[in-house]
């Protein structure tokens, strides 16, 4: 089994087997669970993950008849995903604007929209840019989310940002 989860998150997984004769014992056979998780006899890892990296374990079972068998998990922590950029331009009305939003950590591609509120006439965004003309004057406010997709896990961030428009001379 193979994970990827954000360090300084909770983070919990079940274990769990079949067959042989109930109740299970699960133990650490080889290896060590990444630092800050733990391995409970039930089966159940859980804790915080305090430091990234990729960290290979492996994990037996035994049942009531003192069967074993056991399986390799391999977790990979990374840093959390934070949208980096907190503050936009100023945007002048009827003058280009443009500003790529910045982030980092998760795992995998970065995946932007708009979660609330709507840009001013004239500004679209693409992929965590910001770009167009703006055509009116006024207040606006949107939130961001950025979504980074692993093979396994999703890791999400919000930003919230809030703006004023102003006029431009001619």
């Amino acid at each position: 089994m193979q994970d990827v989860l954000s360090s300084k998150l909770e983070y919990f997984k079940n274990i769990t087997a079949k067959g042989g004769t109930q109740p299970y014992q699960f133990s650490l056979h080889s290896g060590s669970l990444p630092s800050g998780l733990n391995l409970s006899n039930d089966g159940k890892i859980s804790g915080t993950p305090t430091e990234t990296g990729k960290q290979t374990f492996t994990i037996q079972v035994t049942d009531n008849g003192h069967r074993t068998e056991s399986q390799v998990f391999e977790l990979e922590i990374v840093d959390p995903l934070v949208i980096t950029t907190n503050q936009l331009n100023d945007g002048i009305v009827g003058t280009p604007f443009d500003q790529f939003l910045s982030a980092t950590g998760g795992f995998g591609d970065y995946q932007w929209e708009i979660y609330s509120g709507t840009l001013p006439d004239g500004l679209t965004f693409k992929n965590g840019q910001i770009s167009g003309t703006p055509q009116l004057f006024n207040l606006w406010r949107h939130c961001v989310f950025c979504k980074r997709h692993g093979p396994f896990n999703s890791f999400r961030a919000g930003q919230r940002f809030g703006k004023k428009l102003c006029y431009g001379w001619q």
